[in-house]
């Protein structure tokens, strides 16, 4: 079947060809170099013309698929900021019944949630990453969780964990709010 095809399309292909060849050469019999000149500049147009719909095209496809990868690195980025915003949440009260053991675990689940958005970050951008991972004025964090009245301090081991989450969440929320400037 595709043999029969490639036959007929040859046939009409050696019929036609002729009668194009005969049709443009008698076309440009008699023409004046000016003719000529014309031909050339009307193809150059077109060319022209072409090559801009056609760049245009692809650059607002490139745009458009940018801008999705774009918007799903930013809602995963907004999923894992809100999973850290959970752990914020979830700190063990060490002035109730808290126990070690309940801060070892929070102080687990912080590292694994630090390590794996810093690898994923990683993963899209080294620079987004060092941004995320970078503490900065650590120390003037206030320990503080809840609303006032009615929240507690955190103390014990757990501090410099806490302290670095809230500078981390930071970060996070920064990157967030120019992701342009990272992917």
């Amino acid at each position: 079947m595709r043999q029969g095809r490639r036959r007929r399309f040859l046939a009409l292909l050696l019929i036609t060809l002729p009668i194009m060849v005969r049709t443009i050469w008698s076309m440009f019999e008699g023409v004046r170099p000016f003719d000529w000149l014309m031909l050339f500049i009307e193809v150059a147009v077109v060319g022209l013309i072409l090559y801009e719909i056609i760049a245009d095209d692809i650059r607002r496809r490139a745009e458009a698929r940018h801008r999705l990868f774009v918007d799903t690195q930013t809602v995963a980025l907004a999923m894992r900021l809100t999973l850290g915003e959970r752990l914020q949440r979830a700190i063990p009260n060490s002035s109730f019944a808290a126990t070690k053991a309940a801060e070892d675990v929070w102080r687990r689940d912080v590292d694994s949630w630090t390590e794996t958005t810093q690898l994923f970050l990683a993963g899209h951008c080294s620079q987004a990453a060092a941004e995320f991972m970078r503490l900065t004025d650590v120390e003037h964090v206030i320990a503080y969780v809840g609303t006032q009245p009615h929240g507690y301090y955190v103390r014990g081991e757990s501090v410099n964990d806490y302290r670095n989450l809230i500078v981390r969440l930071e970060n996070l929320r920064r990157i967030i709010s120019r992701p342009e400037a990272y992917f």
